[in-house]
């Protein structure tokens, strides 16, 4: 089957930024995983022939969160290039937060550690204040963790994945108005579940497809079973799709490929399953959109597909039947995964469950190339860089940044064309999310 469809990254996020690392759908403070860039190029348009009119740029506001005072600040930037750095300057929010925008206009929206989601306006002068909503009525008491779970269909229409309710609050962006909100809890049932969802969702026409996954809320152990989250714009319809089969587990990361899409563990179901093997094993499985079924005679098992060693979490590539993923290079480890299962001492933790989260995290994944199809094909990248492995997305495109990780502090690598560049924006704290928006000058 060939999809009629246009897929792209949206709004993407940084994964929940936990140390939890990717996929975890928490609102922690740390790093995280996932999506496209859109690194865009400067527009300085005017009318001369009527005596100039209004020059514009694009700009960029970066969310950089500081741990230590549990403070976001709304960073702006000019330009994503080579020795680019950014610091605690600009508004302050407490706590986490994600920003999205269209990229065509001044605003940007921030969402927060409470229920109240944030209008600034980007101007020559900085980023200002514009407006606010308070989402507190839907029961939403924080809009934050991936940053896709907070995007744009329109000037009037916006929609934020709340899971912890199980539910898309449905909201207005020009009025600042909250329009409504679809419940889809029937669909995810048991008080001791976490769900959470993917940074790269896919839209074909009016759809919007997020690969879902389940934890053990207590434990933080993957339960099985994949499950997509399907939005559709038309009608404001959420639905939930669960794999009858059960199979794989924690399935946020998807890819269009030309058959279908494509769920696949994240990097925490296969650093959880490395260190107990009676966990759910990372899987990738297969979604018709067109009849809304997962196709019962397809499943691909992850580590298989790379000669044995722990894998997880795809990313989309630049056309359908192309992705990434991720592989952990073991001797790049501080010890040896058993060593790790086992709590070693040199191991920063043994063990599995929430313990895993630090093994997948470490800068030790590397990235292969996965042809997707009946029989996917993976390839390993030549010369790509050991990094926790998450991307980092804004608005839409089809450039990518890397989020490099060291301590407190954060490195942006270019990552277009598919090829490791260079550092293009160097930061202190965690960046959680970068929105570009197109500013006035003059």
């Amino acid at each position: 089957m060939t999809l009629d469809k246009k897929t792209r990254a949206l709004l993407a996020l940084t994964a929940a930024l936990a140390f939890a690392g990717c996929g975890d759908d928490d609102s922690t403070d740390d790093p995280g995983d996932d999506p496209m860039v859109d690194m865009g190029t400067t527009d300085m348009s005017s009318d001369d022939d009527l005596g100039g009119g209004p020059v514009t740029t694009e700009s960029y506001v970066v969310t950089v969160h500081d741990g230590d005072s549990d403070i976001t600040y709304l960073a702006q930037v000019d330009d994503l290039a080579a020795g680019t750095t950014v610091g605690f300057t600009g508004p302050q929010i407490p706590g986490s937060v994600i920003a999205v925008a269209s990229g065509d206009d001044p605003y940007v929206y921030v969402g927060s550690s409470s229920s109240v989601l944030y209008r600034y306006v980007v101007t020559a002068d900085g980023v200002e204040l514009d407006d606010e909503v308070d989402f507190i009525n839907q029961g939403t008491t924080a809009i934050n963790g991936y940053q896709s779970a907070l995007f744009l269909v329109d000037e009037t229409k916006g929609y934020f994945l709340d899971l912890a309710n199980n539910q898309v609050v449905i909201w207005n962006p020009t009025d600042m108005t909250v329009t409504g909100a679809e419940d889809f809890s029937e669909t995810v049932t048991g008080a001791d579940i976490r769900s959470g969802h993917s940074g790269f969702p896919i839209q074909i026409g009016t759809k919007y497809y997020y690969g879902l996954g389940f934890i053990d809320s207590t434990t933080l152990g993957v339960l099985g079973g994949a499950a997509m989250l399907v939005i559709d714009s038309a009608d404001d319809s959420a639905t939930v799709f669960r794999d009858p089969m059960d199979r794989c587990g924690y399935t946020f990361s998807i890819a269009e490929g030309t058959d279908g899409i494509y769920l696949a563990s994240e990097s925490y179901a296969a650093a959880n399953h490395a260190l107990d093997d009676s966990a759910p094993a990372p899987c990738m499985v297969r979604f018709d959109p067109e009849t809304e079924t997962f196709d019962e005679t397809f499943q691909q098992d992850l580590t298989a597909l790379v000669g044995g060693t722990a894998a997880g979490t795809v990313v989309p590539g630049p056309t359908a039947g192309e992705a990434y993923l991720r592989v952990l290079e073991e001797s790049e480890l501080p010890c040896t995964v058993e060593q790790w299962s086992m709590g070693d001492s040199s191991c920063p933790a043994g063990g599995a469950g929430p313990r895993a989260r630090l093994l997948s995290v470490q800068a030790a994944w590397k990235w292969y190339e996965l042809t997707l199809g009946d029989t996917p094909v993976a390839t390993e990248m030549p010369d790509a860089v050991l990094t926790s492995g998450a991307t980092l997305g804004i608005n839409s495109g089809a450039e990518i940044l890397v989020p490099e990780f060291e301590g407190t502090a954060t490195d942006l690598r270019d990552f277009t064309g598919n090829v490791y560049g260079d550092i293009v924006l160097e930061s202190e704290g965690y960046i959680r999310s970068i929105a570009k928006v197109t500013v006035v000058t003059e």
